[in-house]
């Protein structure tokens, strides 16, 4: 029997007696309802009669009607009637004269006028009648074939949530992807996510051309350079790259006015490893950096070449006599040779970067641009993918400089100022990036951060800091994603929907008494969006989930979206190599005839009997720039012993 059901002799059963059942349902149908319209039809029809003819007048034309029928069967005009007047008396008449009677033939076209327009008129009622039943009977099966939204988020198109939110006059005139944000929601922070070719790019210059309309002030970052080509006006906006010929010199110190602000330096160019368990070298690393920028100011020695030239180059016992009544000394202590080696080298491999640092330029200050407020100045911060593992803790360190200013500032409900950053994972972490996020809505930072997926946030933050970032951020754009893992992360932040779901269910057989259809509804969750969805979707598509909501308590829908491709003039190069420091050959300090002779200390002791920290295993040091590889020693006039003056 199973290869019966299974085979085309049971299909073709299958279908004739499914088509047999339809029909004899849908015959069922029109048969009921047309017993009930024509009913309708009469009632309609006798009633409209009756309202606009008299009863005499019907009386007559009845007569009439006999007097005709009569003749017409036995042709007898003289055959005698009985009429009765208007005024209740009878007069005895012919059948002939009744027939040809001028006012009883005048009566009966009245009569009979009469009774067609009540039936035009009750058709004309019947016909609209018959639309509205078959419009309810159609909604009636729509509706108990649709599944019922109980509670939870829906999704809809792009358009039709646009339309949504112009009525009810929530409509912002900033556009991602082509729709609509809700006005005030950008300082809730925006994560883009999508893999390479999904267009997520395209959607953040859509973003800038909105807020270059509204001549609002942005931060942002990205290593293909799109952002310069498209906004970058010359003399007006900023572009830091140290590659680049457009880079002002920055002033370190200048952007260091607190104690605590070279921590935050420190901290940004000196990120903490999430591959190793022991933080004790990186954190050592921050202490030293940290001691010496403090330093290099209480020395008045506010000099990049400087600060480079005692980190990297001069004798150890220098610049641990230099960092003495620090925190940092006992890190460096020359009796512990092994440890503050390895320290020295870990320190030196992360502010390598400062190298590249342009000198002689035009001073730049970050806190001074984030302190213009009538500005509408950009700042882009650039980095090609070969540049970047060069500059890499430079770019953090800018950022981390831009985010605390923001943060100073007082609050403010009008001012917005923008950070956006393509392609987050390529920079180092960035420490006040989660404050950032967390605390400056009252400030009118409004932060967009792009991504590729997942995995690579949390390579970058590890996956407890991946998960506050992204909770972070009220508007999402997810887009394409061949990861499984990242795809089913998106579909996740849809939400689920509880729903009525409509079950059908049809059993046939040999008598037509089991025929029969039976109507169910359950209650059961479902995904707005499924992480399939995600993995096969075009470029420039994508599902929207917006921050904030509608009046009333209303839930934002989230949104399936697609937009175009619109191809950006370019207003500037997006690169022009400059030559800095490093590429020019400059000495980090003016060359000399001698160095300074290193104050005298007491030879190293064994390892063994080393400061507690002298016992801790050190990694393999990483290799330090000698001087002969970048610039001669320390000149004379530069020792650490002589208060020189402030240099670039």
């Amino acid at each position: 029997m199973s290869l019966l059901h299974s085979s085309t002799i049971g299909d073709v059963t299958r279908g004739g007696q499914l088509l047999i059942h339809f029909f004899r349902m849908l015959g069922q149908v029109f048969r009921k309802f047309a017993h009930v319209l024509l009913l309708t039809l009469v009632l309609l029809a006798a009633g409209f009669f009756l309202h606009r003819t008299e009863s005499y007048q019907r009386y007559v034309a009845i007569q009439h009607a006999v007097a005709q029928t009569k003749l017409w069967l036995f042709r007898d005009p003289a055959e005698s009637m009985i009429v009765r007047r208007r005024d209740g008396t009878e007069i005895r008449t012919t059948v002939g004269d009744v027939v040809h009677s001028p006012s009883i033939r005048g009566i009966w076209r009245q009569v009979v006028a009469a009774a067609v327009r009540a039936v035009a008129v009750s058709f004309l009622a019947l016909l609209t009648l018959f639309f509205l039943v078959l419009w309810l009977i159609y909604r009636t099966g729509a509706v108990q074939r649709q599944d019922r939204l109980l509670r939870g988020g829906q999704l809809l198109e792009a358009p039709e949530a646009a339309r949504l939110l112009r009525k009810a006059r929530v409509a912002s005139d900033i556009t991602l992807a082509g729709m609509p944000m809700i006005t005030g929601t950008e300082t809730g922070h925006i994560l883009v996510a999508g893999t390479t070719g999904s267009g997520k790019t395209q959607a953040l210059l859509e973003l800038l051309r909105a807020v270059r309309r509204r001549r609002e002030r942005v931060v942002c970052f990205s290593p293909s350079g799109d952002f310069i080509s498209a906004f970058h006006r010359a003399g007006q906006d900023t572009i830091l790259n140290p590659f680049d010929a457009r880079c002002p010199t920055w002033d370190l110190w200048g952007d260091c006015p607190h104690i605590y602000d070279y921590d935050g330096l420190a901290a940004a160019l000196i990120s903490p490893s999430l591959t190793t368990t022991d933080p004790f070298w990186n954190d050592s690393a921050r202490k030293v950096f940290s001691a010496a920028v403090r330093r290099c100011r209480e020395r008045h020695r506010e000099s990049i070449r400087f600060l480079i030239h005692m980190l990297t180059i001069a004798p150890l016992a220098n610049l641990h006599e230099f960092l003495a009544r620090t925190p940092a000394a006992p890190l460096l202590d020359p009796a512990a040779e092994k440890t503050a080696v390895s320290v020295r080298s870990n320190v030196a491999n992360y502010t390598s970067a400062l190298r590249y640092l342009p000198l002689g330029r035009g001073e730049f200050r970050l806190r001074e641009w984030v302190a213009a407020e009538r500005s509408d100045e950009w700042l882009f911060l650039n980095a090609a993918d070969a540049q970047l593992a060069s500059v890499r803790p430079l770019l953090s360190m800018w950022l981390e400089v831009l985010t605390n200013a923001l943060l100073s500032l007082p609050p403010s409900r009008t001012r917005r100022i923008w950070l956006v950053i393509d392609e987050l994972p390529a920079l180092q972490k960035i420490p006040s990036l989660e404050d950032f996020l967390a605390r400056s809505r009252k400030h009118g930072g409004c932060g967009v951060i792009a991504i590729q997926g997942l995995s690579q946030l949390q390579d970058r933050y590890g996956p407890t800091g991946a998960q506050t970032l992204t909770n972070l951020c009220n508007t999402w754009v997810g887009m394409l994603q061949k990861d499984p893992e990242s795809a089913k992360w998106l579909a996740n932040a849809f939400g689920q929907a509880e729903i009525m779901e409509s079950n059908t269910g049809l059993s046939y057989g040999a008598n037509e008494i089991r025929d029969g259809v039976s109507l169910s509804n359950q209650r059961r969750l479902r995904p707005l969006v499924l992480e399939s969805e995600i993995m096969s979707l075009p470029p420039m598509a994508g599902f929207l989930r917006l921050g904030g909501g509608l009046p009333g308590g209303g839930t934002v829908p989230g949104v399936r979206f697609q937009f175009r491709f619109r191809a950006m003039p370019a207003l500037a190069p997006a690169f022009i190599a400059g030559m800095n420091a490093a590429e020019m050959g400059e000495s980090p300090e003016p060359a000399a005839t001698a160095a300074p002779p290193a104050a005298p200390c007491s030879p190293a002791p064994p390892v063994e009997a080393a400061a507690p920290s002298a016992q801790v295993e050190a990694p393999p040091p990483v290799p330090v720039q000698s001087a002969a590889e970048s610039s001669p020693v320390l000149s004379a006039r530069d020792s650490i012993l002589v208060p020189g003056g402030r240099e670039r």
